[in-house]
């Protein structure tokens, strides 16, 4: 009877244990459901990581700090190195001077000042936030951002410093295009201003010289030989009208702020009296005398632009 019952007991206790190790069992399982999750998750966050490094063409690094403040490691990560065209640890240490180094030699300063400047800042407020110029593995120089903050303790010391690091090489060399772009418009338009100013004034002198004589052919209507002296006149004023017209039309002269001077063969005597014939109408309105003396010009024949020269004549 006690052996029934012993044994009865025994079943019951062997029943209980399988049925904890099912459970313990099924627990373990979920256990390492999650853990794979987990895993998973974490696989997942490191590979977004890597994609938002890579279309951002940035990096990670990070500092870690002893309890008095010193610095004693340092971790440039995967993405950096390869920005950088080094592959891992060997060829680019985890020091600081792996990438101090390498700094463009005007921005080294400010570049590591800011940098210290930060970690000293036990009030927490300043942030590393600078753009420098850094040496890659081929030897060419490229533009980087870079941002870091700070973990500190409660008395301000530095536990980690964190940043990211982008390249912004692209980025500068648009605009530096859009500068270079801004400033030839600039000089364009600045040359185009200056060229239409100076044009209304020459403008206005043979355009007043065509007034001027046409209102004599008017007054002296019934007189054939002065309307014709005056139609000889208006049609010397207008043709120097129209080169000026044509010139200012010539717009690629205007935005470039060039001028090609042309070589033409004339007489400079007959220049003179063309431009003393344009103006003449003008002093006479402003009752002024205008005296041209034309005997001490010893070779009439010369070369030159006629149309830039009656310009600077007519100007003085």
């Amino acid at each position: 009877m006690d052996n029934k019952s012993d044994i009865k007991e025994l079943e019951e206790r062997i029943k209980e244990l399988e049925l904890t190790n099912k459970r313990i069992t099924e627990e373990i399982k979920e256990k390492d459901s999650i853990i794979i999750e987990l895993n998973n998750a974490v696989d997942y966050k490191n590979s977004t990581i890597e994609v938002i490094h890579e279309a951002l063409h940035s990096g990670m690094w990070g500092m870690e700090f002893d309890e008095k403040g010193e610095m004693k490691s340092v971790r440039w990560s995967n993405e950096f190195r390869r920005m950088l065209g080094y592959k891992d640890e060997t060829d680019f240490p985890d020091t600081i001077e792996a990438w101090s180094d390498r700094l463009y030699p005007s921005h080294k300063e400010y570049v590591l000042n800011e940098f210290r400047s930060t970690i000293k800042d036990y009030s927490g407020q300043k942030t590393y936030d600078v753009e420098y110029k850094l040496q890659i593995k081929d030897g060419s120089w490229h533009w980087y951002h870079a941002m870091g903050r700070l973990i500190r303790r409660e008395d301000g010391t530095p536990v980690t410093y964190i940043g990211i690091f982008v390249d912004i090489t692209e980025k500068k060399r648009q605009a530096e295009l859009l500068r270079d772009a801004l400033k030839r418009a600039e000089a364009a338009n600045e040359a185009k201003s200056e060229f239409l100013s100076s044009m209304s004034h020459d403008i206005r002198t043979p355009m007043n010289g065509i007034i001027g004589m046409t209102s004599i052919a008017q007054a002296n209507i019934d007189n054939k030989e002065k309307v014709e002296d005056c139609l000889d006149k208006i049609s010397i004023s207008s043709q120097h009208l129209l080169r000026l017209i044509n010139n200012v039309l010539d717009m690629n002269k205007i935005e470039s702020g060039k001028m090609n001077l042309q070589e033409e063969n004339f007489d400079i005597t007959e220049l003179i009296t063309e431009i003393e014939t344009i103006i003449k109408p003008q002093v006479i309105a402003h009752k002024h005398e205008f005296v041209t003396d034309l005997k001490e010009i010893k070779h009439k024949k010369v070369i030159g632009d006629t149309l830039r020269i009656r310009q600077v004549l007519i100007n003085l």
